[in-house]
Parts: structure tokens; C-alpha cells; sequence
């Protein structure tokens, strides 16, 4: 046995695996055995009965894990110190900034990598604080907001449990609901530290196509597999695939093969790989990263990581359900006939897109032929 797979139990088992991902895995790394990752014992005894594994394929659920699931899971491997084994692609030291914004806000800041400027609270005394000492200015003094920002739980995704700033008259609600999100969160032992975040909103609006954009790509070792842009209307912050329609087709592909450039740019050497850089400064090897242009600076911005970027599973082609083909994810129906309909002329402006991405069995195969690589 070459490789412990430490993943989700129950209901969720069946996303630990994308399409195509366990054969490419086996291929690269050879044989695997599954273990859940979120029990007291299981993990351990995997890596007391497995001495001869190589490889730890440490892949909790980046939503759901709590606090006792994650130290319960370092100690299991911590009493295994003996045993050399290599991990993706998370590290258990590295898994808080999977979940936790802020605890990767933190590791960039004290890095050098450019995230957007941005506190941690627990109520309205420890915001205002935070409001000045991290934007210079007193919020309570002004008649109305310096400037918009979001205030969200560390821990949120896809623009759940996140407000948008724009009118003082907004605030005290949002955060009166976050405070009871967060309050529910820890009296049922939810997440590994939960807590609130205000962060600065970025100026990521595109004025040639008046669109709102963001970025995921997708890293392995010191390279970019893969990536796309996502956009959607100018007052929509939460620039998701999702959000395609037609009318924005023509932004959508502009800012594609900005995501392209974006990836050839840093494959090249250019600053050392800036975005697997900021994937590996937080202990880990294999993400999906989301970064926005920021147009009041024109740098490149991290937001955040996801280990367990939504590919497709087989389940999915078992039952017919969920993402389907041809490309799994995206599997929104725009979407789709534009990139079927368009294919011959798109597939030769972005090449990497389509071959890296849109074929979920090359994607996986390239991302573990690199990791391999990589892990040695």
C-alpha cells in the first residue's frame, strides 16, 4: 500500500474522490487504501498498519471539520512520528487556512503575499477598534461608510454568511446576524475557530465590460494546472461560474484569456511562481486559488484556497445527477451549449482551459503527473 487516502465518512464519503481523480492518483502514486479522516482512530491505525506507505492523501472536509476532528487527526499523526510520509494535499498544520480566511490572511501578510486589508472581530467593540487601526479612519464618527467592505464569517463560502457594507444604516443588522451565526457555531462545536472578518471590498470591477471578475486556479507544486475566470454584473460582488449569462459571454471570454495570460505569466518563472507561492506559504501543495486583479493597485490578490474544488464525482455519473457531461464542472446549461456551440474557435484562444480543465480525466492526470514531481 502506497498511499493512505484520510477523507470524509458518512453522507459526504462520496466527494472525497473527483471524476477521474482516483485513477490518476493509482497511476502516479500507485495502490491506495481509504481511511476516514474524522474519527479518533481510524487514521492512526491506517498509519501504524501501512507502515510501507509513502503518501498521505490528508483530505478532511474544508466546510464541516471541527476543531476536535483536526487535533484529533495531528494527534493521530503526530503518534506516528517515526513514520516519514509525504502529505497532500493539505498538511493538518496547514488545513486552518483551508477553512479559516483569516488564519490565511494572516500566513500571506506575514509573507509578503498581497490579500486584501482586513480584521478579525467578536462584537462591536473589538470592530471599531479594528476598523481603525486597520483603515485609519473611526467608523463610529462618520456620517456615513468610508468606503464599502464585507463583514462575513471566516469560515463562509460561495457568499454565504458575507454582507456587503455600502450604508451605515446596513451594518449594525448584518452584524447583529452574524453574531448569531457565529454564536450558533460555537455552541454546536461547528468549524475548527469560527469568528468574524471585515474585509475591504476591491475595486474589481472591469470598466471595459462593466463586469465584476474573479479567478480559481488551480496549483500543484510549483506550477498552475489550470484555471478560469468567472464574471457577473457590476453590483454582484460574488463573481461565481454560476453567474454566466449570455448578455456577459463577451467578458467572460476577455477575462478567460486574461486567466490564461495570468497562467502562462507565472509558469514561466516570473517571480518565482507567485501563486504557488501563496499555495505552499500555508503548508500546502495541491489547491484551488481564488485571486481577483485589484484595479486601484493593478496587483493580483489572494483570497483564498480550496483543496476540494467541485469537479464532478462518479456518483454523479452513477445516479445522473449533480455535474454531468461533457465537461462535469461547469455543468450550468448557458454555459455549456456556449462553450459546445463555440468550441472549434475557443478551444484555439484558450487552449488551457479546454485541455487542462474542461477534460476532467487530462486535468486530474496533469495535476498527479506534477504532484508526483513534485513529492518526489
Amino acid at each position: 500500500m502506497n498511499v493512505i487516502a484520510a477523507g470524509r465518512s458518512g453522507a459526504l464519503e462520496f466527494k472525497n474522490w473527483r471524476i477521474y481523480e482516483k485513477e490518476a492518483c493509482r497511476k502516479y502514486f500507485g495502490d491506495i487504501v481509504d481511511v476516514p479522516v474524522d474519527d479518533r482512530m481510524s487514521l492512526g491505525k491506517a498509519l501504524q498498519n501501512y507502515r510501507d506507505a509513502e503518501y498521505l492523501r490528508y483530505y478532511p472536509d474544508p466546510e464541516t471539520t471541527t476543531k476536535e476532528q483536526w487535533e484529533n487527526s495531528i494527534l493521530q499523526i503526530e503518534m506516528c512520528l517515526d513514520k516519514k510520509i509525504k502529505m497532500f494535499p493539505s498538511t493538518p498544520h496547514g488545513f486552518d487556512s483551508v477553512q479559516n480566511k483569516n488564519s490565511a490572511f494572516k500566513r500571506w501578510d506575514e509573507n509578503g503575499v498581497t490579500c486584501p486589508e482586513w480584521f478579525e472581530f467578536r462584537n462591536l467593540h473589538e470592530f471599531f477598534e479594528g476598523f481603525e487601526k486597520t483603515f485609519g479612519t473611526k467608523f463610529i464618527a462618520a456620517n456615513s461608510i468610508p468606503f464599502p467592505f464585507l463583514v462575513r464569517m471566516n469560515n463562509g463560502v460561495s457568499g454565504n454568511d458575507s454582507y456587503l457594507i455600502t450604508e451605515r444604516s446596513d451594518f449594525y443588522k448584518k452584524v447583529g446576524i452574524l453574531q448569531g451565526v457565529m454564536s450558533r457555531q460555537r455552541r454546536r462545536k461547528f468549524g475548527i475557530a469560527p469568528t468574524m472578518i471585515c474585509v475591504k471590498l476591491l475595486n474589481t470591477i472591469c470598466d471595459l465590460y462593466n463586469v465584476n471578475h474573479s479567478f480559481r486556479l488551480h496549483v500543484c507544486g510549483d506550477k498552475i494546472i489550470s484555471g478560469y475566470a468567472r464574471v457577473s454584473s457590476p453590483d454582484d460582488w460574488v463573481a461565481i461560474t454560476g453567474k454566466f449569462t449570455p448578455k456577459i459571454q463577451d467578458a467572460w471570454l476577455y477575462w478567460n484569456g486574461k486567466c490564461q495570460e495570468i497562467i502562462e505569466y507565472y509558469n514561466s518563472g516570473q517571480q518565482g511562481n507567485l501563486v504557488a507561492r501563496a499555495v505552499q506559504l500555508l503548508g500546502l501543495n495541491y489547491q484551488g486559488v481564488d485571486a481577483v486583479i485589484d484595479f486601484d493597485t493593478n496587483r493580483l490578490v489572494f483570497i483564498e484556497v480550496q483543496p476540494t474544488y467541485a469537479s464532478g464525482y462518479p456518483k454523479d455519473r452513477d445516479l445522473k445527477g449533480g455535474y454531468l457531461p461533457p465537461f462535469w464542472n461547469p455543468g450550468q446549461k448557458p454555459l455549456v451549449d456556449f462553450l459546445v456551440r463555440e468550441r472549434q474557435s475557443l478551444e484555439k484562444i484558450l487552449p488551457i482551459y479546454y485541455n487542462n480543465w474542461l477534460d476532467k480525466e487530462a486535468h486530474f492526470d496533469l495535476c498527479y503527473k506534477e504532484l508526483k514531481r513534485f513529492l518526489g
